[in-house]
């Protein structure tokens, strides 16, 4: 099996749009070359991966089985590329930090402030969502840093 970062791209762009079409504009390809990778993975793994239904591309659930794995792989490479590029521009990057709701409105500002004044080179981003929002996001390796409160909070 020799599967591209490529291929796992289009698994996960279809998953999100369900339109061969739309991942050939994302990907900047041409939509038979999309639909040439798909058929290739099919053929590679001897199973079928993606069907249509009413119009629309959909994973079956060896699909949906593949997916799971592409969605990983690829947050993977694209952090791997990110802390490279990090190296090659000492003291620069981004750090995404996910936050719950007290930590996120109540104690991060300041630290972030004074972080910001420390290491103007470093891009911060804060999300502030509910916990299981962060965990999610952390598992998947969209953010760098969670942060959650587990106490309740009180003053």
């Amino acid at each position: 099996m020799n599967f591209s970062l490529l291929k796992l791209e289009i698994v996960e762009l279809l998953d999100k749009h369900k339109k061969i079409t739309a991942v050939a504009e994302q990907l900047g390809l041409k939509q038979p070359t999309v639909t040439f990778h798909m058929k290739s993975m099919e053929q590679e793994l001897g199973v079928q991966l993606f069907e249509t239904r009413s119009g629309k591309t959909v994973l079956t659930e060896a699909g949906r089985s593949l997916y799971h794995y592409a969605v990983k792989i690829n947050a993977l490479a694209q952090e791997a590329g990110r802390v490279v590029k990090e190296f090659d521009e000492l003291g620069r990057g981004t750090l995404k930090i996910g936050a719950s709701y007290v930590p996120g409105t109540y104690l991060l500002p300041k630290v972030l402030s004074g972080f910001a004044k420390a290491y103007p080179r470093i891009t911060l981003s804060l999300q502030v969502k509910t916990a299981p929002v962060i965990r999610e996001l952390l598992r998947n390796h969209e953010i760098d840093l969670g942060i959650l409160s587990t106490e309740p909070f009180q003053s």
